[in-house]
This record gives C-alpha cells, structure tokens and sequence, in this order.
C-alpha cells in the first residue's frame, strides 16, 4: 500500500476484491486452512487485515504533514501543563522506541488473535 498511495483510501472507503484481492484472500485462507476457527471468522480476518494496514500506512503517510505534527506538539503541551493527568500518565508509559513497523506487527497480532481465537 506505501508504494500505491491512493490504495489504503480505497480500501477503507470502497473495499472491492479485483484479481490481486482474489489472490490475497486466497493465500490467507491458505494460511489459514488447518486453523479451528470458522470461515466466516477468517474473512473477518482478511477484513481486519486489510483494514488495519490500509490505517497503519495512512498515519505514516500523515505523520510527515505538519498539521499533524502540531497536534502532536499540542498533545505533547496538554501532557506537560498538568491539567489533564490521564493523558500526561499516557504518553509517560507510551514509548516512542518502536518502530511503525513493530508497532504494526503488534496491533496485527493482537486483532487477529481476537478475531480468530
């Protein structure tokens, strides 16, 4: 989706298998044979699968956009000022060591395992 950046927009807003979405959802549901979860359980996963990345290359896409580094500025602001002490414990426990990708993997694992388990 990096390299199509009109792709992860699509896919959100008018999700539509052509042929290389007929040969994604094939080669999950091959990965998925021998897994006990349910048929309509796996196409959930495709779903979130595609969903997920789709979001996960729209925040890298925004991240560079300077509106979004001002909100983030901002977030960071609110945090210091002390007037709002959930968001300040937040982004102390929230570690900016971890690579997108690592972050990507993460949230994948943990969807996927939710919606297969």
């Amino acid at each position: 989706m990096r390299r199509h950046p009109w792709l992860p927009t699509l896919v959100i807003t008018r999700p539509t298998l052509g042929p290389n979405g007929i040969d994604l959802l094939e080669h999950l549901l091959d990965v998925l044979a021998d897994h006990p979860a349910e048929p309509a359980r796996k196409l959930e996963a495709f779903a979130l699968l595609n969903a997920l990345t789709a979001l996960f290359v729209q925040n890298e896409s925004a991240a560079t956009n300077p509106g979004t580094q001002r909100q983030s500025a901002y977030l960071r602001h609110v945090a210091t000022a002390g007037t709002h002490p959930r968001i300040a414990a937040l982004l102390a426990v929230t570690s900016a060591d971890g690579t997108p990708h690592d972050q990507f993997a993460t949230v994948l694992t943990r969807a996927l395992t939710g919606v297969l388990g």
